[in-house]
């Protein structure tokens, strides 16, 4: 069972957090062949934190690590490498501000960028005047009361945007940013979500109240035409249910005696539902999953994948429970999410009421970090903003430099007279077409990259890996854990018709298509995983908006698995002539629009490996990547991004935080006063190299980011009425933050 936890609260009586220390994590038997012994690295590290830092890849995680890097170790030389032409990733913005963007790009690189060739890698719009995305919209920070606190490391990077200490150009470049509630009316119309199934859109509930009137439906039935999706919807109900209480299916393991021990959601879904493989749950659940990470749901672990881990958790404590005839009424919440929230907390949302009325810049900025609780975050001008935002501040608070058009070779652990080091090789495309190759020494180097592609660059001297399709040769890299890895590729067809309310009888954010429902030969062709309706995920659209209607179709993920081995093709000759029938094809077929009458510009995007798959076993292959690293690296090589962690920007920034934190603070657990120290000087902890003192050289190089999988994974307890008071406190002091917000404007207006 787990333990119980004291929960004191964000402003517990003297300001301090009440919680509980780490637990000792216990080391799992036998989790590879070549253990940890007295040959590892983990003890070659220097005393106190790296000097030269390399972050691998400069989407939102790797740049969330360099911001963070450069504030608490700003002396420190950190590069980033990025074989792309631009920063941000899978967070790519076209139209209007690409050209801007890249221009920024450019001077931040240092050179000009001399590629354009029309094929799947997003230099392709042939409207520049209207914003397109072809990666995530939005930003959704849960109410107070959630349970992950990934939330915590978004407020603490705004606030080092808003903090800049150069205060014009740190206004000049935070992104501009419009909330709304997502609990407001027009916010649960407009962002509703649909699936497809089995040839027309069916919408889903989104709120309290489209549950009861669907449950009353389910009851008494539909009028006029029944859907479908929703047969046998109350029985698979009444199953689950029995299931959480004991009663169903016994097919559950005893977790004591494995702590890796895991299922796939599909598998664990068709258990609770009384063994129903393609019942109106698992339609649902099969879309979402399509949607949100382009995987199968047959495949993806229960444990590891966001929510799901902390559901099942809860579900398997509360059935064991029941078989012993007891009542389990407390909150589940994991130790890593409950530390993380001890070192974070108070000093990102306390003093919010009495010190902004006083005019303190710092409090007035935690006073509208306090107002984002409940709130969709978008950004007008494109996510784009907020890649360069974070690569800006990172070079104004640090040593920064960006190596654009730098594609990384190879990683090779260095034990000469200059020290214990890892060599990157890399190859550097000129202005003037020209490559060339470098090898560059560095203390610590920090993947932000796709775990499998890490894999690929971390070879056997004697060997050479393998690089024909998704895979990699296990035999040939030194990290055949996280080369047994996978991730789904996605098509990004960004379509703008020059007419408007095309869209205008689906109200919402976008639809789903089910890949376990949906007859793919004659109702999805294309292999489509949904659709985006662009010109309705905002709240605001500017002028250059009108007039049109936007849709993004999104194609490939796990329907392309093996895909380029099977027919001899590569992803990356996609045209945009084809990419363009694909996702007409899909929008005439399933939104009846008829796209040869309409005037329209089409522009698109191939990501590749750009959503990581947590398929089943992934806690016990990050416990073996973690000794896999310690072997190979000693350490100095750690890991961070949605490879190993939560997916979606929460998460991916959390992730960047969390591992600048661990190489640049000796021990993780004193990080909040590590960073508070530095709140407002501009310094870092240490000195930037020099004040490590006499601290664990384990603990400020030898992280690879994933300990934390190593052994059973740590869940406590909450009682119930203390979360509850927690909930209730934040809530009350997000609406002091709103009072005090009001009372600020009316003074100024007055």
């Amino acid at each position: 069972m787990p333990r119980r936890l004291r929960l004191g609260g964000p402003m517990a009586g003297n300001g301090t957090w009440r919680g509980t220390s780490h637990c000792r994590l216990t080391r799992p038997r036998a989790l590879s062949s070549a253990s940890p012994s007295s040959s590892c690295r983990e003890n070659d590290a220097p005393q106190g934190p790296p000097n030269d830092i390399a972050v691998l890849g400069a989407g939102l995680t790797g740049l969330t690590t360099a911001l963070h890097l450069a504030h608490l170790l700003p002396t420190a030389n950190i590069t980033i490498y990025e074989a792309a032409d631009k920063v941000g990733g899978w967070a790519d913005t076209g139209g209007a501000v690409a050209a801007e963007n890249e221009r920024a790009n450019e001077k931040a690189n240092g050179e000009a960028d001399g590629k354009a060739d029309g094929k799947a890698d997003g230099k392709n719009d042939s409207d520049p005047k209207h914003i397109v995305e072809r990666g995530p919209r939005l930003i959704r920070i849960p109410q107070p009361g959630d349970k992950t606190f990934d939330y915590l490391a978004f407020f603490a990077t705004v606030k080092l945007l808003a903090t800049s200490p150069d205060a014009k150009a740190g206004s000049r470049r935070f992104p501009p940013m419009v909330t709304e509630p997502y609990q407001s009316p027009s916010a649960r119309a407009r962002l509703s979500r649909y699936i497809y199934y089995p040839d027309h859109l069916v919408k889903l509930p989104s709120g309290l109240g489209d549950l009861a009137a669907l449950a009353s439906r389910l009851v008494l039935g539909f009028p006029g035409r029944p859907e479908k999706l929703y047969d046998g919807l109350l029985g698979e109900s009444w199953e689950m249910l029995k299931s959480y209480r004991g009663m169903g299916s016994s097919g559950f393991p005893d977790r004591s005696r494995d702590p890796y021990w895991d299922i796939s959601i599909g598998e664990w879904f068709e258990q609770m539902t009384g063994g129903r493989k393609d019942g109106s749950i698992m339609k649902m659940i099969s879309s979402v999953l399509a949607g949100i990470y382009g995987g199968d749901p047959h495949s993806l672990s229960a444990r590891s994948t966001n929510v799901f881990g902390r559901v099942l958790a809860q579900f398997l404590d509360q059935r064991e429970a029941s078989l012993r005839g007891e009542t389990v009424d407390d909150v589940l919440i994991s130790e890593k999410d409950f530390s993380f929230r001890e070192r974070h907390g108070e000093k990102l949302l306390g003093g919010t009421g009495e010190d902004a009325r006083a005019g303190g810049k710092d409090a007035k900025v935690r006073m509208a970090i306090t107002n984002l609780f409940g709130r969709n975050v978008m950004f007008p001008a494109g996510i784009s903003r907020l890649a360069e935002a974070l690569l800006g501040e990172a070079q104004t608070r640090g040593k920064v430099t960006l190596k654009l058009n730098t594609r990384v070779d190879g990683l090779e652990w260095s034990n000469d007279e200059a020290g214990k080091k890892i060599l990157i090789r890399g190859t550097e495309s000129g202005k003037d077409g020209v490559s060339f190759t470098k090898t560059r020494a560095f203390d610590k180097v920090i993947s932000a990259l796709f775990s499998g592609d890490l894999a690929k660059l971390a070879t056997r001297p004697d060997t050479k890996a393998s690089s024909g399709g998704d895979g990699t040769d296990a035999a040939s890299t030194l990290l055949p854990a996280l080369a047994e890895t996978e991730a789904v590729t996605i098509l990004a067809v960004n379509v703008v018709f020059k007419e408007p309310d095309l869209d205008k009888d689906y109200l919402g954010f976008g639809y789903l298509i089910s890949p376990t429902a949906v007859d793919t030969e004659t109702e999805n062709p294309e292999r489509a995983l949904g659709v985006l309706f662009d010109s309705q995920i905002s709240p605001i659209q500017p002028s250059s908006e009108k007039g049109i209607t936007k849709f993004t179709v999104l194609l490939g993920g796990h329907h392309w698995k093996g895909l380029e081995e099977r027919e001899n093709v590569r992803l990356e000759d996609i045209g945009k002539e084809e990419a363009e029938l694909m996702a007409l094809g899909v929008l005439e077929r399933h939104l009846g629009i008829p796209v040869g009458a309409v005037e329209r510009s089409t522009s698109f995007k191939l990501c590749r490996n750009c959503i990581p798959q947590h398929t089943v076993g992934h806690r016990r292959r990050m416990a073996r990547a973690h000794e896999e690293l310690m072997e190979a690296f000693g350490g100095r090589l750690a890991v961070a991004g949605p490879s190993y962690g939560r997916a979606g920007i929460l998460g991916a920034v959390r992730s960047g935080m969390e591992v600048a934190e661990a190489v640049a603070i000796p021990d993780a657990a004193a990080a909040a006063a590590a960073v508070a120290s530095t709140e407002g000087e501009g310094g870092g902890a240490g000195g930037g190299g020099g004040g490590g003192g006499g601290m664990s050289a384990h603990a400020m190089i030898g992280d690879t980011g994933l300990k934390d999988f190593v052994g059973h994974e740590l869940f406590a307890t909450v009682n119930k009425d203390e979360w509850a008071g927690e909930t209730l406190r934040l809530r009350k002091m997000l609406l002091k933050s709103v009072s005090t917000a009001v009372e600020l404007m009316q003074k100024k207006g007055g």
